[in-house]
């Protein structure tokens, strides 16, 4: 096993950006080289605003475990990272012990997992140390592109400045990403006692998007879904219930869902949007004509993010691309 000194550490971390009140210190502890040399790659080439810092993960040496995640606490709390990742496969040594140490001594310290085990067990054995849901998980083989969502995340989400008025137009290539956003987007609406509905893709489970939000920081989406303050619905089931784009039935399940968030006795309602079905259908002008109908900000508190897939968007005729950009008034 190698530990760095503090001073080795201090050294031994990417100081580009040391000056930046935007650089963002991340702490690896990772034991594969070929996945470290990733990592440095990552960080010099996709992440420059982030500073970081390699150190070996505890493996069979003979040490006494509860020193040695003692010794990493102290390196921790000296170092102060703003994002420590932690791989946490089965190994000679229960690395949860570390994360547990940490979120007991640092609670609001954040932790991201990495892992080639199955997302249910290491959700298990999070639940026995006690460990919050709203840790995010990375299943190796993972993307870089979701490691640095999760990254920029922790300097605030992109919906700070949307407010409940709002028509939001966001475009994806990354179902990890979108689902983020989802995330924080709902977590907003829920802070400001709003009703979430959710609009899922037709080949997504709901049982197993609802997994995906708890691993992306909604750790109380059970709870939400029983007290009726997260809806999640098929996005055909609203849409095109009927297999036909009856853009006026469709205002009016907004405005009839509106009027039920106030009687509820929240401030208004928030919709994140697939909108695949309608490609998926053969109705893409129709999608745009029904974008096109509704106003570019709203009267009544209504906030929707109408979430494409970059694809869908790039397949449309320049001057409906261009019509669909200005029925909105955020562009995400």
């Amino acid at each position: 096993m190698k530990y760095y000194s503090n001073d080795e550490i201090k050294m031994k971390s990417n100081s580009r950006s040391s000056d930046s009140k935007e650089c963002i210190n991340v702490l690896i502890i990772e034991t594969n080289s070929e996945i470290k040399a990733l990592y440095k790659h990552f960080f010099n080439a996709v992440a420059p605003s982030a500073s970081y810092t390699l150190v070996d993960d505890i493996r069979e040496t003979g040490i006494d475990c509860s020193s040695a995640a003692k010794d990493t606490l102290n390196l921790i709390k000296e170092s102060l990272f703003d994002i420590i990742i932690i791989d946490i496969n089965t190994g000679s040594y229960d690395r949860i012990e570390i994360a547990n140490e940490i979120f007991k001594c640092l609670p609001q310290q954040r932790l991201i997992f990495t892992t080639t085990s199955d997302l249910r067990t290491i959700r298990r054995i999070m639940h026995s140390h006690a460990l919050p849901y709203s840790i995010p998980i990375l299943q190796k083989p993972f993307k870089l592109s979701e490691l640095l969502s999760i990254i920029n995340s922790s300097r605030g989400s992109k919906f700070d400045k949307v407010k409940l008025t709002d028509h939001v137009l966001a475009s994806y290539t990354e179902l990890h990403e979108e689902l983020m956003d989802t995330v924080n987007f709902i977590r907003k609406g829920i802070k400001l006692n709003e009703l979430n509905l959710l609009l899922i893709r037709n080949g997504m489970k709901i049982e197993d998007t609802i997994i995906s939000l708890k691993s992306k920081g909604l750790s109380n989406a059970d709870t939400l879904l029983q007290n009726k303050s997260l809806i999640i619905l098929k996005n055909e089931e609203w849409y095109i219930p009927d297999g036909k784009v009856d853009k006026h039935r469709i205002i009016r399940q907004w405005y009839d869902l509106v009027d039920q968030s106030i009687q509820l006795g929240k401030k208004g309602l928030r919709a994140f949007c697939m909108m695949d079905c309608f490609f998926e259908n053969g109705y893409s002008m129709e999608a745009v004509d029904y974008e096109s109908t509704l106003p570019s900000q709203f009267q009544i508190p209504f906030v929707p993010v109408c979430a494409y897939r970059k694809s869908d968007i790039d397949c449309l005729p320049e001057q409906e691309k261009k019509k669909l950009i200005e029925c909105h008034n955020h562009y995400i």
